[in-house]
């Protein structure tokens, strides 16, 4: 599971460069190390470690979650309707 930000305040309008030390950010309060990559100018940010990833995803589909990035800019997630959205996903990597 991965952060995507769109807005190019990370990355140049079309910078591409691969994975770099950020963060550490918290989620739930727990602090999580990060790498960042920018695509395109579009910036991903994903857990550096497996157990990182691991936490993020238990996180985020579990239940209500809170991830506090750079500057105070906090991302509020809810899960009370993953399991259809999963389903959905899922249905589509089946897709012929």
């Amino acid at each position: 599971m991965n952060l995507v930000d769109v807005s190019g305040s990370s990355c140049g309008a079309t910078e591409t460069s691969g994975p770099s030390a950020a963060g550490p950010y918290k989620i739930n309060g727990t602090n999580v190390k990060f790498l960042q990559a920018c695509i395109n100018g579009s910036s991903i940010l994903s857990p550096e470690t497996q157990k990182g990833k691991d936490f993020f995803a238990k996180a985020i589909t579990s239940g209500p979650a809170t991830v506090e990035l750079d500057f105070g800019v906090a991302l509020h997630f809810t899960s009370e309707d993953f399991e259809t959205a999963k389903k959905l996903m899922l249905d589509t990597k089946q897709a012929l």
